[in-house]
């Protein structure tokens, strides 16, 4: 008899003899065929997965019941698994080929009768995995970085990049130059038009030609509030510092002013008629804070059906609403004061958020949800943002209209979308982020003070700062030793705290090595590699800083093309373009990111330079990608001590399984953290594979770049 544990671990019994070098395709192939064998062999029943053609797989669900969690990953087509245990039609399983899920549960047929997974006799030959597609990264073809800097660095000071950099800063401050836009070229003869984007680009111009600047009262200072403070202030009912209505704390408050206080809201923003007002609020009715189907984590939201006195097809009828959490209550009842800490007494997102659906939402080049109400009140932070309800598509809807809005890519879990759809709209994205900043370098929102633009954010201007940066050694090695610590933490709970949630070859210790050893050096150089960012003013625009999938609506043209309109923009302001990618593409599937990301990069560079003339180099557009990727896993580290550690416990890690676990999953940043380390750790595990497995793909790029700087003073 054959035991589980050699069909599990790959025993190779009968396996033919490997010559010395069998490419892994190959060895991989031949340990599936006799781990299959030997099961075979001992009455074991082994499946190939028929189903799911068209999805790239079949959905597993962590249990028996087919209302438990669906795995974050599907089960490939053509893998071969083994049968745990088998219970109607419904199979606990373990892969033995292919991709998906290393356990869990599937189904032999759908209800219709088609079929989703096919017995296997002995004898059978197991399927070889499709070879990885060669590392697509430009870096390891275009010249060396030494050769590129040293001429960018010429072309900067010669004055050909902005101007001379002695008199950038002036310059800049005068709104003479941003960086460097020649302005939109003309297009060629056999150019594209996008008749949507041109529709969106003449409103935008008529927007802005009428936008009254004198609408755009500035509130008082922000003020930071203490936690002791904000538990006491922010119970009351105050004035909003735009409009001067009474602010409703709590989205309960909200329900019991009534219509009477909507139609004077909407009456003050002046986007409802005077001789017009809200009769009824026909429903009120609260969007999940917990649980899967949590609606974002920034604060309590509710979507209302009201009704008019007046019907206009101007006005809809269905709304959104979003407030800051309550500092008491449940979190279920919109409470959560350490959250409310974090989002309200740390920055001013919350009213730039107002400020921009207001001001810079009408002349933006993409629709984002008309705009109906927004105030703040500076005294207590409480705040309150009205809009139109998007109305997504329902999950299990086959096919669309043109123009009829996509289901909701839920965060971080692509994997439910059809495959289609989990790539082409990071395509849309970055349209929107490249003509976004384009339209920025070009001066078109200059019109809204820069104060409401967030200019207070922006990154420091060229010729404000020493560069390279000289740090003392003590200081650099503070920052190393914090550095290992993020490492350890994150490695700890990949490999140790949630080994059984993720899939064994990204807990292998030979990955972790590797991922730890990125950490640990780039880590202490976080200060200077924003810093670096900043030489590049022709890379800084307006941009959204979240701009996950699940902050942006989707549809298709008559011809099928993807766009989108964009939601949620707090803390945006113009940025350096490459470092927002982490808030943005890292949502992909790693699989899928790792396909696409310099297609990604190339696509932002070529509807930038059609939008503004600016033609950034795609190589450095890489290079500063994967040094924002070493952040972004310290960032990652950092909140799995914060968020995740804090709000599920190691103890009771050891009972979950599944990322998909309600333990898990009903905290908003616990499932939101836990799903970006494993599409972060399969987008690196792929290419340190394609790599020969030795450093991070992004770890070589930080290399090569500490290298060179080192050379010219960094210490």
């Amino acid at each position: 008899q054959a035991s589980f544990s050699l069909v599990r671990f790959g025993g190779l019994l009968g396996c033919p003899a490997l010559a010395p070098g069998t490419s892994p395709v190959a060895l991989h192939r031949a340990v599936a065929a006799a781990a299959a064998t030997v099961a075979m062999a001992a009455g074991r029943q082994v499946w190939e997965v028929v189903g799911g053609g068209d999805k790239g797989g079949i959905v597993a669900r962590t249990g028996k019941d087919t209302a438990s969690p669906q795995e974050p990953e599907r089960l490939a087509t053509g893998a071969w698994i083994l049968e745990l245990e088998m219970d109607g039609e419904r199979v606990h399983f373990q892969r033995l080929t292919s991709s998906g899920p290393t356990s869990g549960w599937v189904s032999t047929k759908l209800q219709s009768g088609k079929e989703l997974l096919l017995k296997l006799l002995p004898g059978s030959t197991a399927p070889a995995p499709e070879p990885l597609p060669p590392n697509p990264s430009l870096l390891l073809e275009g010249p060396r970085y030494e050769e590129y800097m040293a001429d960018y660095q010429r072309r900067l000071g010669a004055g050909e990049i902005v101007g001379p950099v002695e008199t950038y800063v002036q310059r800049f401050m005068a709104g003479e130059v941003k960086g460097g836009a020649p302005g939109r070229p003309s297009p060629g003869p056999d150019s594209r038009v996008d008749a949507d984007f041109e529709a969106r680009r003449k409103v935008a111009e008529e927007n802005r030609t009428s936008f009254d600047a004198s609408q755009a009262k500035t509130p008082p200072p922000w003020v930071r509030l203490t936690k002791k403070d904000m538990e006491v202030k922010a119970k009351e009912t105050l004035n909003g510092d735009c409009y001067g209505l009474p602010v409703p704390p709590t989205l309960g408050d909200l329900h019991k002013f009534g219509a009477e206080w909507l139609t004077k809201a909407f009456h003050a923003a002046k986007t409802l008629d005077l001789d017009n007002s809200v009769t009824k609020v026909l429903e009120f009715k609260r969007l999940p804070t917990t649980t899967k189907d949590a609606a974002g984590g920034a604060g309590p939201k509710a979507v209302m059906t009201v009704e008019y006195a007046k019907s206009d097809a101007g006005l809809h009828t269905e709304l959104f609403v979003k407030m800051p959490w309550a500092v008491e209550g449940s979190k279920e009842m919109g409470g959560d004061i350490v959250w409310r800490m974090e989002g309200s007494a740390k920055g001013d997102g919350d009213f730039q958020e107002c400020a921009i659906y207001r001001f810079l939402g009408p002349i933006f080049p993409f629709k984002t949800p008309k705009y109906y109400f927004a105030d703040i009140c500076r005294p207590n932070t409480n705040y309150i943002l009205i809009t139109e309800l998007v109305k997504f598509g329902k999950k299990e809807q086959q096919s669309f209209e043109p123009y009829q809005c996509l289901p909701l890519a839920e965060k971080y879990l692509d994997f439910q979308l059809e495959p289609r759809m989990r790539y082409e709209m990071y395509y849309a994205l970055m349209r929107a982020q490249a003509r976004l900043a384009a339209w920025d370098q070009l001066g078109f929102f200059d019109a809204v003070p820069a104060e409401f633009r967030g200019a207070y954010l922006s990154p420091p201007l060229l010729g404000t700062f020493a560069w390279p940066t000289q740090m003392a050694e003590k200081a650099r090695e503070s920052r190393k030793r914090g550095a290992k610590k993020m490492a350890d933490t994150l490695t700890e709970f990949v490999g140790d705290t949630a080994k059984k949630c993720y899939a064994s070859d990204l807990t292998s210790k030979a990955f972790l090595t590797a991922l730890a050893d990125c950490m640990e050096e780039a880590g202490s150089f976080q200060e200077d590699i924003r810093l670096y960012f900043s030489l590049f003013p022709g890379h800084v625009g307006f941009q959204h800083p979240n701009l996950n999938a699940d902050n942006a609506y989707f549809w298709r043209n008559a011809d099928g093309e993807m766009d989108c309109g964009l939601i949620d923009w707090g803390g945006s302001a113009p940025m350096n373009c490459m470092s927002v990618l982490t808030g943005s593409i890292t949502g992909a599937e790693g699989e899928v990111l790792a396909e696409h990301d310099v297609p990604l990069l190339r696509c932002f560079k070529e509807e930038y330079l059609g939008e503004c003339g600016i033609d950034l180099n795609l190589e450095e557009m890489e290079r500063q990608w994967h040094l924002s990727y070493v952040l972004y896993l310290l960032y990652l580290a950092l909140h799995t001590e914060q968020d995740i550690k804090r709000l599920v416990k190691p103890e009771e890690w050891k009972g979950i399984t599944s990322l998909m676990d309600s333990r898990c999953i009903s905290h908003w940043t616990v499932r939101c953290y836990s799903q970006m380390i494993r599409l972060a750790c399969r987008y690196l595990q792929i290419r340190w594979v394609q790599g020969g497995r030795k450093k991070l793909h992004i770890h070589n790029t930080f290399s090569e770049w500490k290298d060179f700087w080192a050379k010219q003073g960094l210490t």
